[in-house]
């Protein structure tokens, strides 16, 4: 089982000097790029990356990926139609990135495209296989020598449709298996990060593995969450949410989520970033009597609500500070004080003696 958000970097064996982290991309592209339909070309004796702009549509006909070599890869980022009989390579892997909501790989009627064996096409953030003029079984994909789907889906062949759902076909031309939606991490209390994540489809997943990490880099595998999806096999959306403590002295933190087949397959999800907020200094001081001063530093410089309990739990006053600011207790004794709201809520203990 693959997530589809993004490609792996194996898939891709020209692409020198390129590290892909879930949505993350560092480093340089240091082989040629081709940019067809409205964009400059830079030429060289082998293409390694081909990217198709929005600029314009862009037909096969044209013969716009003549160079390719095994493992190459072609971003399509407008529409790619397919209006004849065409072959990207007969026998070499090739991998094809439908990329945006704007992004179409379009087969015309009685038409066919043919990858090499081991190819793949990939479908994300809104990009979309199709036919013209209406679903027709006669517009085809091969890898290599074998028929791996057409509009219809006959003959058990996945079909353009299905394809879309999954988010694109594996080399083996099964369709990918599983429908990622999203990850998301969010501050949870006061020291804690909720971490989300949910998948339309399913299918051999054995369990998640969430794993955190400084610098996108160096990873640190965390808790581990079993599938909900009954033996591994779900065609509806499941949603998980799981708790994390991060080390106290780490303002950001960035997270994905491995995913494990039963067979130990694995693969990752896209990578979130969080930055954990830094929390409004707060500081309580006996005036005389019973009368306290509150302090709060802020990073926003706003107003604060609080609130003020007895030892019984009984409220004994609100306010609002903003800076600083002087309170009265009815008596002498144990007050819980609380500063902020929600995630950002701070609860002192002060005595007044």
């Amino acid at each position: 089982m693959k997530f589809i958000q993004e490609p792996r970097v194996s898939l891709r064996t020209n692409l020198v000097g390129l590290t892909i982290v879930g949505s993350f991309v560092i480093g340089t592209i240091i082989a040629a790029i081709f940019f067809i339909g409205g964009m400059s070309t830079a030429s060289d004796s082998a293409a390694s990356n081909v990217c198709v702009s929005s600029a314009s549509a862009v037909n096969t006909s044209s013969n716009p990926f003549g160079s390719l070599v095994s493992g190459d890869t072609i971003l399509l980022n407008g529409v790619f139609r397919v209006n004849n009989n065409y072959t990207v390579h007969s026998n070499k892997a090739i991998t094809i990135i439908v990329d945006g909501s704007s992004a179409r790989l379009r087969i015309f009627k009685n038409r066919r495209l043919v990858l090499g064996a081991g190819s793949s096409i990939i479908l994300r953030n809104g990009g979309r296989l199709g036919s013209t003029g209406g679903c027709k079984a006669s517009a085809k994909i091969f890898f290599g020598s074998v028929q791996v789907a057409n509009c219809s889906g006959a003959s058990g062949l996945p079909s353009f449709g299905s394809v879309n759902t999954a988010g694109g076909l594996l080399p083996t031309g099964s369709v990918l298996p599983v429908s990622w939606l999203r990850v998301e991490a969010e501050s949870y209390g006061e020291d804690q990060v909720q971490v989300k994540w949910s998948t339309a489809s399913e299918e051999n997943n054995s369990h998640f593995i969430i794993e955190y990490s400084e610098d996108a880099e160096n990873w640190i595998e965390g808790l581990q969450v079993g599938s909900k999806a009954a033996n591994g096999m779900s065609n509806t959306i499941l949603e998980y949410r799981e708790m994390h403590h991060p080390p106290a002295y780490l303002s950001k933190l960035f997270y994905r989520i491995k995913q494990i087949d039963f067979d130990g397959e694995f693969d990752y999800s896209s990578v979130v970033l969080f930055e954990m907020k830094q929390k409004d200094q707060v500081v309580i001081s006996t005036l005389g009597g019973s009368k306290i001063k509150v302090n709060v530093k802020s990073e926003n410089h706003g107003e604060s609500n609080i609130r003020v309990y007895s030892q019984n739990g009984t409220m004994v006053l609100t306010d609002v500070v903003e800076g600083s600011k002087t309170l009265s207790l009815p008596k002498p004794g144990i007050y819980i004080i609380e500063v902020g709201e929600g995630a950002d809520l701070q609860r002192l203990k002060h005595m007044v003696l």
